[in-house]
């Protein structure tokens, strides 16, 4: 618990010590050069640096109820017995892991993708490919969840 605090606060406190030294020297030599070089300087840093650690925002549109598609190309399908991903021709389906209960469960995990259905099966998977594929499920169902919810209107497919 400590190190993540100290992975939250150390970045935060060398920005404001950054900020502080600009307007002591803006102070000192009477200007206000350094603050208003620091400031874009600092943002375009934060941008850079935390670039990769961001996820994608998908974007989607309601094709049928349970049916997503995103304009990067692929679409989900949600029902009670499945949950596929379609990319082209390609398809990924789970279906759900009985456990002692009534209701199954699906794992969402890239160890979860074996491969792709038929007749795609025997193709191989690189593992950048299987955590993209189960981001955008996990994001699909979210999307599919807030529109369930009420909390945001579908995107209508107009055609």
């Amino acid at each position: 618990m400590y190190k993540s605090r100290m992975k939250m606060w150390l970045p935060f406190a060398a920005w404001c010590a950054g900020a502080i030294l600009c307007g002591l020297l803006d102070h000192a030599r009477r200007s206000s050069i350094f603050l208003s070089i620091y400031f874009p300087v600092a943002a375009v840093a934060v941008v850079v640096a935390t670039r990769k650690h961001r996820s994608l925002n998908y974007k989607f549109e309601l094709a049928e109820p349970g049916v997503v598609r995103s304009p990067l190309g692929f679409a989900v399908r949600v029902s009670n017995s499945c949950l596929s991903y379609a990319e082209g021709n390609h398809e990924i389906s789970w279906h759900p892991v009985s456990t002692n209960r009534a209701v199954g469960r699906f794992d969402l995990s890239e160890q979860a993708i074996d491969g792709g259905d038929a007749p795609f099966a025997s193709e191989p998977i690189d593992a950048r490919k299987k955590q993209a594929v189960a981001k955008a499920v996990r994001s699909a169902l979210m999307d599919l969840q807030f529109v369930d919810a009420g909390k945001i209107r579908p995107k209508r497919r107009l055609a």
